[in-house]
């Protein structure tokens, strides 16, 4: 029921993912691409599915793209252009629905239902957004009357002019609209009401835990090449010293730093410690955008997972001394060390499995003289049914919230219809 598969097999994947609720990343996988994967068969463990779907987490955010800088571009091009128009309104009547996928694709239970649908339309908008941005020949200043515009829309972007591919875009983005509707629905329908809310309490869910598990032996096993693999994206913030900063925290030495948007990728050194690798991403320059480099540091750095790494769990809002905008305010952010991630999903890995895997590599590293531990010498999910190891992720994030008794009793399902109701009274 299985097959091997070269892992020198080289493609080229594209892949979309997005830090915030207004921002695009977009995901290249250079290397190592996925194989083909075989048909599903009884004999397949989840272990060896899971390693062969964990290929596909591969890639390397690099692009970010910031989706209300372009609505706002598209805004003003609407008084030039009906297209413009239409572009404008229809990316703006998109977006309320996306922050509510992409809240939903955070989190474990409700991510499956929801990612095909947010990556159709994370791909579909970064497309616009690639249309929209300034090539090196065009003029720096932002097109501002009906001339402007026209010679705006004449350029041409891989052969087709901006005006025609904004026509074609239309479409695509209507389809984006339906296939977003049909997946919300599926999740009303499909999952218990408790983990559709946008500040649901964190449940100990062991598929999860099992997920995290399998990351890390594939790094153990030696599959994870030396770029490591993408485990989260999101905006960034670290604590800097000040003593002259207004708004300073810790006794007045230290602040909240913007670092921006960052791909975090976990790698394992030749030395066998793991760490966490903070990427900084591009941005896309748009016609009157200054092309100046973020001033908020380097473009990348590394924080070493250690056993008494400080790693905390909270809502945004909930961070001292962070200031967030509102629309951020119940994004779930973990504090590792003297950074603070806002986070937003990779491929299938929720919040929930994050951070299973930064308790787990807690766990496992070196500490008191000891060399790191292999992970089945440092954690068992299994032991007690998951007791033992549950405690110890609340030892760290603190307490899961309990079912509650009637959700257990309906099962999987969130919402119980008359038709469900009349088929549990048959005993269906």
């Amino acid at each position: 029921g299985t097959q091997n598969f070269a892992p020198s097999q080289k493609k080229v994947l594209v892949r979309r993912s997005l830090p915030c609720d207004r921002s695009i990343l977009v995901q290249i996988a250079g290397e190592d691409s996925p194989p083909p994967l075989p048909p599903s068969s009884r004999c397949c463990s989840l272990t060896t599915r899971m390693a062969m779907s964990l290929a596909l987490l591969k890639g390397a955010v690099d692009v970010v793209i910031n989706t209300k800088k372009a609505v706002d571009f598209l805004k003003n091009m609407s008084q030039a252009e009906e297209d413009g128009f239409y572009l404008w309104r229809m990316l703006d009547a998109l977006s309320p629905a996306m922050s509510i996928a992409l809240s939903l694709r955070r989190r474990h239970v409700t991510l499956r239902h929801v990612e095909s649908a947010v990556e159709v339309c994370r791909y579909t908008w970064a497309r616009c957004e690639e249309i929209l941005e300034r090539d090196g020949g065009e003029d720096d200043d932002r097109p501002d009357d009906a001339d402007s515009w026209s010679r705006w829309f004449d350029v041409k972007k891989k052969g087709v002019t901006r005006r025609q591919a904004v026509k074609d875009m239309l479409g695509h983005i209507s389809m984006c609209q339906n296939t977003l509707q049909l997946s919300l629905t599926t999740v009303v329908l499909a999952v218990q009401n408790h983990h559709v809310r946008p500040r649901a309490a964190f449940r100990y869910i062991p598929a999860a835990q099992e997920m995290a598990v399998s990351i890390i032996q594939e790094f153990e096993f030696g599959r994870i090449g030396s770029s490591g693999m993408s485990v989260a994206v999101g905006e960034v913030q670290r604590l800097e010293n000040s003593s002259t900063r207004a708004k300073q925290q810790d006794g007045g030495h230290r602040y909240w730093k913007p670092r921006g948007s960052r791909d975090v990728r976990l790698m394992l050194s030749k030395e066998g410690e793991f760490s966490l690798e903070f990427r900084k991403m591009k941005t896309v320059v748009l016609a009157g955008d200054s092309d100046s480099e973020d001033e908020e540091g380097g473009d990348l750095w590394t924080q070493a997972v250690t056993s008494t790494m400080p790693l905390r769990r909270l809502w945004m809002d909930q961070v001292p001394n962070l200031e967030v905008d509102e629309e951020d305010e119940d994004r779930v952010a973990y504090i590792m060390g003297d950074c603070m991630l806002g986070f937003d999903s990779v491929g299938r890995i929720s919040a929930e499995v994050f951070e299973a895997i930064i308790c787990m590599l807690k766990r496992m590293a070196p500490s008191g003289g000891k060399a790191r531990a292999c992970l089945a010498d440092a954690v068992d999910v299994a032991e007690e049914g998951g007791q033992v190891w549950r405690k110890a992720v609340e030892k760290e994030l603190g307490e899961f919230e309990a079912p509650a008794a009637d959700e257990t009793a309906r099962g999987q399902g969130g919402l119980i219809s008359p038709l469900r109701t009349n088929f549990a009274s048959l005993g269906i």
